[in-house]
């Protein structure tokens, strides 16, 4: 009788995990985790069409250089970019060359040499982030009008993991 009295005492602190860890996975991790799919080639190499990634919402800290961030552009579509620049930053392209605050940055994330657009000297305001794909010949970004400058407020997350084809974390 002992034995099956202290199965039932285990079998209730088992059922009780499983209650909490049920709350956590349906009530604190939508507010802080965003399950998406890369779709397009903009973040070749570094990313795939059709891999599937995790991201944190921005919560409890901001964009940083390198960051590979989604956001929400103008049309109204979810964009996954990496941060190139951030508020208060001054950036411009030169010759295929990206400068920011007039230094030249390494971007050790492009693979192969690509042709871009020139921009001029933009200063990013308050709030304001410049974002660019890593397969610079193939992607809507802060370089065009249509994306242009990304506001905080429409930034949802950061990629941290990749789940599909393989986990990975960072990216």
């Amino acid at each position: 009788m002992g034995k099956i009295l202290n199965f039932l005492k285990d079998f209730k602190w088992l059922i009780i995990f499983f209650i909490v860890l049920q709350i956590i996975i349906l009530v604190v991790v939508p507010r802080y985790v965003i399950p998406f799919r890369v779709n397009g080639e903009s973040m070749h190499d570094t990313l795939q069409n059709n891999d599937f990634m995790i991201g944190r919402k921005y919560v409890f800290d901001t964009p940083d250089y390198e960051d590979i961030i989604v956001f929400q552009a103008p049309n109204k579509e979810f964009y996954i970019k990496r941060v190139i620049g951030i508020p208060g930053d001054t950036i411009s392209i030169k010759n295929n060359v990206v400068y920011r605050n007039r230094k030249a940055i390494t971007e050790n994330y492009i693979k192969k040499p690509q042709e871009t657009i020139e921009v001029n000297e933009v200063k990013l305001p308050a709030n304001k982030y410049f974002v660019m794909g890593d397969n610079r010949d193939n992607s809507e970004d802060s370089r065009y009008t249509e994306v242009g400058l990304v506001d905080i407020n429409k930034i949802k997350s950061k990629v941290y993991m990749r789940l599909k084809p393989s986990i990975k974390f960072g990216y």
